[in-house]
């Protein structure tokens, strides 16, 4: 839902009048349509790649055995985070997913940058 609305208000939504530096530059309608089919294919590729990523993951979480957060009951919560393996697979469990994210949203980075410079943007 963010990512949509930053994509909604980067590509839609024209600049406020105290934004602006300078007038901005009249883009050819055929540039506009090459950079919203650029941005477009990334998203979907983004969407396919982060469901492939929470796909692996889930099946690399369930053949180690690591604690699930989002399966156990608060009580069970409650009973086994003072044990010593439920603690480190929590910590294990939590660093695979934290690193997932970080290399997804590099990844996301690395293609904005690199379609700004290609388009020009």
């Amino acid at each position: 839902v963010v990512s949509s609305t930053g994509v909604f208000f980067l590509l839609f939504s024209p600049a406020k009048k105290a934004d602006l530096l300078f007038k901005l530059t009249p883009v050819r309608l055929r540039t506009r349509c090459l950079r919203y089919f650029f941005w477009s294919m990334i998203f979907a590729v983004k969407l396919i790649l982060a469901v492939k990523i929470i796909e692996t993951m889930w099946i690399v979480i369930e053949r180690v055995n690591f604690v699930r957060v989002g399966r156990q009951s608060p009580v069970e919560i409650s009973e086994l985070c003072r044990t010593l393996s439920w603690s480190s697979s929590f910590y294990e469990w939590a660093g695979l997913w934290m690193l997932a994210f970080y290399l997804f949203c590099s990844d996301t980075l690395m293609w904005f940058q690199l379609g700004c410079m290609i388009l020009g943007v």
